[in-house]
């Protein structure tokens, strides 16, 4: 099966795949040859019951495929579009068919033509670096039956998140050794310390179930001024609260690991449940605890725990 990669050319795309998007009219006795005009409207809910999907798609690529599987043909809807239209409108020839969508991949998203399945992953994991983050990814699907017929079709298809957000503070970490501080627009590493999420789902599937394929996100820290904890904020493959790698924390001074657990044993500990979640955002704060003769201890605690900052001897 060959399909195209998110990232080409979008003025190719409308190029080569016009007649997919345009729901042009067919007269002529015989409408045996001719596509079927489809409406179809996007909606996304997110935890409640209100269409929250213009607050959280801004674009759209949509790919369709043949009753048998194959390969049929995609393209990218521009925001200007969906502000015309929330959702598309197509013309396919009478049929089975399944479209998949994909709400705000762009740059950061890439679909490789050589695999047989169709994985939605980074550029940077493709190419064999690490990752940073996912894009804020939202996924839709639909089957169609398409009549023989000239009348409009109409259908609504209802997305579900394809990411998980996680935001990690880092606190009582400063004074190790005397590294050099550069801004985090310069660098991926900011303070004392890098952070590493490993044996991470690297990409998703067609259906927006996270990869067998691991990778290790790199995510950027930021000082917090206000207090001196360094935090970051970035986005993962959704995934099963049993299975989702580890966080990593090294010495930046060093490169030395200082500390490693699971996610999931985090998530069990502090009763931190995703699955059931469209918005799902795990906040935590990994609080390092200075002890005698250069011990210390590192734990993590809820987000909303009072009285974390320790207190330096």
């Amino acid at each position: 099966m060959s399909h195209l990669p998110v990232n080409i050319s979008r003025l190719a795309v409308i190029l080569c795949l016009a007649g997919l998007l345009l729901a042009g009219g067919c007269i002529r006795e015989n409408i045996d040859d001719c596509p079927v005009s489809v409406e179809l409207t996007f909606l996304y809910y997110g935890n409640g019951i209100t269409d929250i999907f213009p607050d959280k798609v801004d674009s759209v690529s949509m790919w369709a495929y043949r009753a048998d599987g194959s390969f049929y043909s995609g393209s990218m809807i521009p925001a200007r579009a969906l502000d015309t239209l929330q959702g598309v409108r197509v013309a396919l020839p009478p049929g089975d068919w399944k479209l998949v969508f994909w709400g705000n991949d762009g740059e950061g998203s890439h679909v490789d033509p050589a695999l047989l399945e169709q994985m939605l992953s980074t550029p940077e994991h493709r190419s064999g670096a690490l990752p940073e983050t996912i894009e804020r990814l939202f996924h839709g699907t639909v089957d169609l039956s398409l009549p023989l017929t000239l009348r409009l079709q109409r259908d609504t298809v209802e997305y579900t998140s394809a990411h998980t957000a996680m935001t990690v503070e880092f606190i009582g970490f400063d004074g190790l050794g005397d590294p050099e501080i550069v801004p985090a627009s310069a660098a991926a590493d900011t303070g004392e310390i890098f952070f590493r999420h490993s044996d991470m789902h690297a990409s998703i599937g067609w259906d927006n179930t996270p990869s067998d394929t691991r990778t290790t996100y790199r995510p950027s820290l930021e000082r917090v001024d206000s207090t001196g904890s360094l935090i970051t904020t970035y986005l993962v493959p959704r995934f099963a609260d049993s299975d989702c790698g580890s966080l990593d924390i090294y010495r930046i001074d060093t490169g030395e690991k200082m500390w490693s657990r699971s996610l999931a044993s985090i998530l069990s500990e502090l009763e931190i449940v995703t699955e059931d979640e469209e918005e799902a955002h795990v906040r935590l704060k990994i609080v390092r605890t200075p002890g005698g003769a250069g011990a210390s201890s590192i734990k993590v605690v809820p987000w909303h725990a009072q009285d974390v900052y320790p207190v330096i001897p």
